[in-house]
């Protein structure tokens, strides 16, 4: 039996009436909050549109039919950019249109410590959601990019329609 799991990263991108609940969700953030705080550093993302994931589903299902893969092959695959957290909102808010909310934003970045710090009181309410704020220092990137799957041009981030 042929198998090929594919591990994508950051998902984004609409469909019809189907939003995304990662880049959408930040972008809802950012329309409601008048400021934003960020630890000075944070980890690398590799966010990849619905788009280039179907694109490499097409791909990798091509090369197992044609017996490219071994029998089992586990594909960890993201977009074709690593940015961090303040470039992919910078990113975002860059293609937005001029009156939208999300442009007027203060960004306030911090030392990490005292950023974990001031947050640390979610973790008595929602240890989830803190384990969620933590993760915001992690490298999640260093994932196969689309292009080298695919063999096509490398996308920049964001691609629309991601809002």
């Amino acid at each position: 039996i042929l198998l090929t799991i594919v591990r994508p990263t950051l998902i984004y991108g609409k469909s019809i009436n189907k939003f995304d609940k990662n880049i959408n969700l930040i972008l809802k953030i950012l329309r409601i909050s008048p400021l934003i705080i960020l630890p000075r550093n944070s980890g690398l993302r590799q966010p990849i549109h619905a788009k280039q994931l179907s694109e490499v589903l097409v791909t990798v299902s091509l090369k197992t039919i044609n017996k490219k893969f071994n029998k089992l092959y586990i594909l960890n695959v993201g977009g074709d950019i690593e940015i961090n957290y303040l470039e992919m909102i910078n990113r975002i808010r860059d293609e937005l249109r001029n009156n939208d909310p999300a442009k007027k934003l203060i960004i306030l970045k911090i030392s990490n410590k005292l950023f974990f710090l001031l947050l640390y009181p979610i973790n008595l309410f929602s240890p989830r959601i803190y384990g969620v704020i933590l993760r915001l220092n992690s490298n999640l990137s260093g994932f196969t990019k689309a292009s080298q799957i695919t063999g096509g041009e490398i996308q920049k981030f964001p691609l629309n329609p991601y809002y």
